[in-house]
């Protein structure tokens, strides 16, 4: 069943066409940095610095930071007071931008409809702009972005990946601990908002005023709210494709440093009660577990024919190796960059090298694929295990918390 509700945001909730916008928005950025920087050399690096947010598949690097590693070095602007100048224009004259959108019929309507039916709703616009701006816009759409009534907006302070990449849509649903099974996409774009969630494994919902032989779809007026209750089938298993098993593997770390980002540094070694494991625990566990696990599977099975691959008890690894007396965030960066190292390797195989075959000890014969496969589950169970743990130590009062310590 349909839990959660990713919506797309312009040309879906507020009409807004990006011929149109984008030129204004660059004039109008343009105009504001002059004294600064010549205009036509700042739009050719606002220009760069936003392929590289487009392009950028680095689990360990935000949007915003693939952009700021390109802009304010090539300008040779200094990036603090550059970075405040440009919160300036989004105060002021980006406002003035609004006579370009116009509100879309049916928009506000079922998003109230929505939330009532007590479903998590995503903004889950292209994250090419800063928060602020994108409140913004949502304001012009005739929806209020605060009030917690969204349990994401995405934005390039937070996000890691940009539409079409389905590691935009795997990293949403890792942050909110949700199977593909479980989320819907609602957008106006074939190629960034239904394909790329439709070969996902999400169900979708077309906006176009020509009907659509491939997906549901129609207007926002006519959104058809049995889609919510049907259960749904993508026909076929997803993880079958390679492509999107590397999605999935890139968007558990991103996800991970996304939702710790900004924690309590005393919250890392609690535990919500004495058997379970603290923050540090579980990323200790998803450090180990790439580098002694997956790493070596991955070198065996490309390197041996049909060797044979060891089952290891990685759970007891969690006391024996004391991880509660570790580093969380430095575990964390160790854990993003192993994780680095096997896409790089998984990157560049062939179709024929996912069918390389190994002999697990529980599993029997399998393939590096189906391993891999068994491996992005295996994630998707320790973000839900991190997220059920950030959520009982925010209820908790902090002297009710158990500390091992």
């Amino acid at each position: 069943m349909i839990r959660t509700i990713l919506l797309d945001l312009d040309d879906t909730l507020l009409a807004n066409s990006m011929d149109t916008f984008l030129p204004a928005y660059f004039q109008g950025l343009g105009a504001h940095l002059s004294d600064l920087v010549d205009k036509k050399r700042m739009l050719n690096e606002l220009v760069a610095g936003t392929q590289d947010m487009l392009t950028n598949l680095d689990p360990c690097t935000t949007l915003e930071q693939a952009f700021a590693n390109h802009f304010y070095p090539a300008l040779g602007l200094p990036e603090a007071e550059t970075r405040t100048t440009i919160e300036a224009f989004y105060n002021g004259a980006y406002k003035d931008l609004k006579s370009l959108t116009s509100r879309v019929p049916g928009a506000t309507t079922l998003v109230e409809n929505l939330r009532t039916r007590g479903l998590e709703l995503v903004v889950a616009t292209n994250p090419l702009f800063p928060r602020m701006a994108i409140d913004e816009r949502l304001r012009w759409a005739g929806i209020m972005p605060g009030d917690g009534q969204f349990a994401l907006v995405t934005s390039y302070e937070s996000l890691h990946f940009a539409k079409p990449q389905p590691e935009y849509y795997a990293e949403i649903l890792a942050r909110l601990g949700r199977y593909p099974g479980e989320a819907l996409m609602i957008g106006d774009n074939l190629e960034a908002d239904i394909k790329p969630a439709h070969r996902l494994g999400m169900a979708v919902y077309h906006v176009t005023n020509e009907p659509d032989p491939e997906f549901p779809s129609g207007d926002l007026q006519s959104f058809p709210m049995d889609l919510l209750s049907t259960r749904y089938n993508p026909g076929s298993d997803p993880l079958e494709d390679p492509r999107i098993i590397l999605a999935r593997l890139r968007a558990l770390p991103a996800a991970v440093r996304a939702i710790t980002a900004g924690m309590d540094p005393s919250a890392w070694t609690r535990r919500p009660e004495a058997n379970e494991w603290a923050p540090t625990e579980i990323i200790c566990h998803l450090r180990d577990v790439e580098q002694e696990v997956n790493l070596p599977r991955l070198t065996a099975i490309l390197e041996l024919d049909a060797p044979h691959l060891p089952a290891f008890d990685t759970d007891r690894w969690a006391e024996e190796r004391d991880y509660i007396s570790m580093n969380g965030p430095s575990a964390q960066d160790e854990f993003c960059k192993a994780r680095l190292r096997l896409l790089a390797a998984l990157a560049k195989l062939r179709p024929e090298e996912w069918e390389r075959t190994g002999r697990h000890s529980l599993l029997g014969p399998t393939t590096l694929r189906e391993l891999f496969k068994f491996s992005t589950e295996h994630d998707w169970l320790h973000i839900a295990q991190l997220r059920k743990t950030l959520a009982s130590l925010e209820s908790l009062p902090p002297k009710l918390i158990p500390h091992p310590r």
